[in-house]
């Protein structure tokens, strides 16, 4: 009695094993497919403030290009490096008594 529901168990687990090796089931997701998902995800998602600019013009060109973009999230970024070297390394309350480094920055 004991032998045939350990078959049983056995046949069970390699059930099991061979669900798993599916693709439906498999334990690492398909990249590709996951970022695509998230890309439109996130397209659908993104407000984009450009639908709201001119269609000619310098300006509209120059903010809707890509370099721009990156552009503004580098200057972004180089703050906030900053912003945490000015709270590290400045322990004055008012600017006018900070090293003069920091009042050039500021």
């Amino acid at each position: 009695s004991v032998v045939p529901s350990m078959l049983a168990s056995v046949k069970h687990v390699q059930s099991m094993l061979t669900n798993l090796r599916h693709p439906k089931h498999s334990l690492v997701p398909d990249l590709a497919a996951m970022r695509m998902k998230i890309r439109e995800a996130t397209r659908a998602s993104m407000y984009r403030e450009e639908k709201h600019y001119h269609d000619i013009g310098c300006c509209q060109a120059i903010v809707r290009s890509e370099w721009f973009e990156y552009l503004t999230s580098f200057v972004i970024v180089i703050y906030a490096a900053w912003l945490a070297v000015e709270a590290d390394y400045n322990g004055e309350a008012l600017l006018t008594k900070a090293h003069w480094g920091f009042q050039v920055v500021a």
